[in-house]
């Protein structure tokens, strides 16, 4: 994993790196998007081969070589096909394994499945081998059994990528990926020996090499069902899967799939000899011989002195992989905020309450999209800056208590709120939505839990990630879309008063107190032209009229930073955000209240009302 590591960040501006460094490196993307297409590849329709596959699959692609001829499985000569193909059931795509020629009985393969697929046992989920999910039932009339595992996207077998029919196309084998086989497929035998199994014979086609590094088992319980009435006891084939890993490694290590034969057995360990070092010699020799040591006696005493490098390369990809989920741990939270917000934006349906598509919530969230997504120029030219939206949306999704400014489309309104109270505006629209809607709302579009969410709001430091019940204003939940309980216009001229007693003790102007759009307090009548902003959580506040000619959209405008290098000046006195360093002049007397405000930020907002880019 190591290639998938980002190039220097020095080499780039700080947008650069806020931007990229939220998702995962260009080569990392391209990796997992071939295993996804993997995943996704299916046969046409018509494609006669669909019929081979159980009744309850679909979407079916062949995963062996097109060169290659079927396969025969153990000892019985059966003829194989391996399929990729999606259960109807869960919607799993699985590696689904049909054998010609054998309809075996439902109690044999209910007693294979108990025993590969429990997981008590604990082999179901070992990381070294491929898991037996179930035994799908065949259509009628066919005459053939399938097994489906686990689907490993990008996974080949040994066999296939360095004893190809095009030798100089197979890449180089070291002596690290012979110990890595050996490893991994030592503590997959060991597994399974300590669950009373036996894997039934180790071979280069049944190891795969996953595009992570990993060696897989493969074909887990398909020998046993078959050959159910093999006599053998389990000691005899538990010895046969050590000494068939050691003629596998001995085949991988001196590239030749004749190696283990008994004439060049002997040839073959003293060409091992020569080219490995004497661990890797002792080792194969060891699991070769007669009889060969337990799979737990190998792991401890043959592969104890690689244990601490092969824990190294572990804890190097555990590093490499935890840097890849830290740059995709909010890509998940905000998809689903932008689900959530495309719901409720814009919506077409004439049932919509007409009051909440004029104002309100809807208004707000208008407003708080064009701020992110709709920025322009001085020349009315789009602003892109991925960097400002992935900012924007993460303090939305965390309910960061710090106040923005939010321009409506009209040109006369500007709102003001804090992310927190945005954040429970999404949500409550959204679920005002779900309620409407027909049928429940899937669980993809919750959050985290209020405990999780509460305790992430902690260590980031911000205040205001708690429950969205705790992050609305009371006098916001009360009074819904078309609504005005008497209980919500106390709360709201209580918010109000206590808004207005905060914003004067900030800025030593004395605001006219009454509850405004949203329980706020107003400045100057609503009518006016101005735009309301809310100074204790809500929508509502002074008004105040935006500079000539705004059309509205914020011309070079975005929420503000967290500090206010980045802010327009007279936005930062208005929030009493300025740094000392800010040449801004010293809040007027007190005078008259409402008027004399309006007209002060008037001045300002028309005097300072050039572009500004954080």
């Amino acid at each position: 994993m190591g290639h998938f590591a980002p190039a220097s960040l020095a080499q780039r501006s700080p947008r650069q790196r806020t931007w990229r460094g939220s998702f995962l490196p260009d080569d990392a993307e391209l990796h997992y998007h071939r295993l996804a297409a993997q995943v996704a590849r299916s046969l046409p329709g018509d494609d006669p081969r669909l019929r081979e596959l159980p009744s309850d699959y679909t979407e079916g692609y062949p995963l062996d070589a097109e060169s290659k001829p079927s396969g025969v499985t153990g000892s019985t000569g059966y003829p194989t096909r391996l399929f990729k193909a999606v259960s109807l059931r869960d919607g799993v795509a699985r590696a689904v394994r049909r054998v010609d020629g054998v309809r075996l009985p439902l109690d044999v393969l209910r007693a294979v499945l108990s025993r590969w697929g429990s997981p008590a046992h604990g082999v179901a989920s070992h990381p070294s081998i491929i898991a037996l999910r179930e035994c799908p039932s065949p259509s009628p009339g066919d005459r053939a059994t399938f097994f489906a595992h686990d689907l490993v996207p990008g996974a080949r077998s040994l066999a296939d990528i360095f004893f190809s029919e095009r030798p100089g196309e197979a890449p180089q084998l070291g002596e690290e990926l012979v110990w890595r086989v050996a490893a991994d497929a030592l503590l997959g035998i060991r597994a399974a020996h300590a669950a009373g199994l036996s894997l039934h014979g180790i071979t280069l086609e049944r190891l795969l090499l996953a595009p992570d590094g990993r060696c897989l088992i493969a074909g887990a319980g398909v020998l046993e069902a078959l050959d159910h009435e093999s006599d053998r006891p389990l000691p005899a084939l538990q010895e046969n899967d050590v000494s068939n890993l050691g003629a596998a490694l001995l085949q991988l290590a001196v590239r030749d799939t004749a190696a283990a034969q008994p004439g060049s057995l002997q040839a073959s360990l003293r060409a091992l000899s020569a080219k490995a070092t004497p661990q890797l010699t002792r080792l194969v020799g060891a699991l070769m011989a007669r009889p060969p040591p337990s799979a737990a006696a190998a792991v401890d005493e043959l592969l104890a002195p690689r244990l601490p490098a092969l824990y190294e390369g572990i804890l190097r990809r555990c590093e490499a992989l935890d840097s890849l989920v830290a740059a995709e741990a909010g890509s998940g939270r905000m998809l689903r905020l932008l689900v959530k917000l495309l719901h409720v934006l814009d919506r077409p349906e004439a049932d919509v309450d007409p009051a909440w598509g004029s104002g309100g919530d809807k208004l707000v969230l208008a407003a708080m999209r064009d701020a992110i997504f709709h920025q322009t120029d001085e020349s009315g030219r789009p602003r892109m800056d991925p960097s400002h939206v992935m900012e924007c949306l993460q303090r939305l999704d965390m309910g960061d208590p710090q106040r923005v400014l939010l321009p409506a489309r009209d040109g006369q309104t500007l709102l003001m709120a804090d992310w927190a109270t945005l954040r429970a505006s999404v949500h409550d629209s959204f679920g005002a939505l779900a309620k409407a809607a027909d049928g429940p709302v899937p669980p993809i579009y919750g959050g985290l839990r209020p405990g999780t969410q509460a305790a992430m709001g902690r260590r980031l430091g911000v205040a205001g990630a708690l429950p969205v019940e705790a992050l609305a204003p009371a006098g916001f939940h009360q009074a819904g879309a078309g609504q005005d309980p008497a209980g919500s216009a106390a709360a709201a001229a209580a918010a109000a008063a206590a808004a207005a007693a905060a914003a004067a003790a900030a800025g030593g102007h004395h605001m006219q107190v009454h509850p405004g759009m949203y329980g706020g307090v107003s400045g100057a009548p609503m009518g006016m032209g101005g735009y309301s902003a809310g100074f204790g959580g809500g929508y509502g506040g002074v008004t105040l009229p935006l500079p000539h000619g705004s059309d509205g959209r914020g011309v070079g405008m975005r929420p503000p930073m967290p500090t206010s290098a980045g802010m327009h000046p007279a936005h930062a006195r208005m929030m009493g955000r300025g740094p000392p360093s800010d040449p801004l002049p010293q809040p007027a007397p007190r005078g008259p209240p409402g008027p004399q405000l309006a007209r002060s930020a008037s001045a300002t907002l028309s005097k300072d009302a050039a572009p500004f880019v954080p």
